[in-house]
């Protein structure tokens, strides 16, 4: 069974897709594979640890702070400076939470965490594939729905902690990165395993919070019709040509069974594609192939 404590071990990580596997594997099919592996750890990103601090301290829970204080240092980084006090952005961040707790104005948002089920695993079958998904608020409180103008029985909110750009207006800033990180097949699968497993339809939402001193709160909620769009597109993906042999889901499948042998000892049975570009790619690529250009886009010869 799928917990908090083993959703992200070597054997779920291998037994389940995710939605951020997925976008590993087409972003370069080398290193999402490489990764699968649990021993290798991406490189620190510190824009992404001071997000995952924020939604921890959402979450309140204590035992994964402290985890995730013993994880950064075992990398040789920290939250903290040398007289024990929190980093910029972390007390940016610790300073937000507690506006949040203290500020009469976003008591919704207080309630929303604090009278909801937090990171609520749900599993499915989605194209073909056994996915996973755990979501950082499960609503099912019915002065929270009325909050969220939701008109199912539940909603799914996902909480996004971001840094501002001062070249877009904030609204325009926020649907292009929903846009550009593809938040609506990560919601659209969400909705699908719920779906599967309780027979009801959730609203989805986007809770974005602005890194800064004055943030911006903006919650969205995401259109259902355009995620029952994107579910449909990723499971045409899913099942569409990888080569004269597999389909993509199948080569996905594939990849992981090679991941299985390989970490049992059993060798290594599979030619990976390697994108050239990303920083796996950059240290590890064997061969740098000549490509050509074809309608602007560089490709395989």
């Amino acid at each position: 069974m799928l917990t908090k404590e083993n959703y992200f071990n070597q054997e779920n990580t291998l037994k389940y897709f995710s939605v951020s596997q997925i976008k590993d594997f087409i972003k370069c099919e080398a290193s999402f594979f490489h990764y699968l592996n649990l021993n290798n750890k991406k490189s620190f990103n510190e824009n992404l640890a001071v997000s995952k601090f924020f939604d921890i301290l959402m979450q309140k829970d204590n035992e994964e702070l402290n985890n995730f204080e013993k994880e950064l240092l075992e990398k040789g980084e920290s939250i903290r400076l040398k007289n024990g006090n929190l980093k910029t952005k972390y007390q940016t961040a610790q300073d937000t939470f507690e506006r949040i707790q203290k500020d009469p104005n976003l008591e919704y948002l207080k309630n929303l965490f604090d009278y909801n089920e937090k990171q609520k695993i749900f599993t499915g079958v989605v194209g073909g594939l056994n996915f996973k998904g755990m979501l950082d608020v499960f609503v099912d409180d019915k002065s929270s729905l009325e909050y969220l103008k939701s008109e199912s029985q539940c909603a799914i909110v996902d909480l996004k902690y971001v840094s501002e750009n001062s070249f877009y207006d904030p609204d325009e800033y926020f649907v292009k990165i929903t846009r550009d990180y593809d938040y609506y097949l990560q919601l659209a699968v969400y909705q699908y395993l719920v779906y599967k497993n309780i027979g009801v339809i959730p609203d989805c939402y986007l809770y974005y919070i602005t890194k800064g001193e004055k943030p911006l709160f903006k919650p969205l909620k995401l259109d259902n019709v355009e995620l029952e769009n994107r579910l449909e597109t990723f499971i045409d993906f899913l099942k569409s040509k990888y080569d004269d042999d597999l389909v993509v889901g199948e080569r996905l499948s594939a990849l992981k069974n090679t991941a299985i042998d390989f970490l049992q000892g059993k060798g290594f049975g599979v030619f990976l594609e390697y994108c050239g570009t990303c920083d796996y790619c950059r240290e590890h690529q064997p061969n740098i192939e000549v490509r050509k250009i074809v309608n602007d886009k560089i490709v395989r010869i």
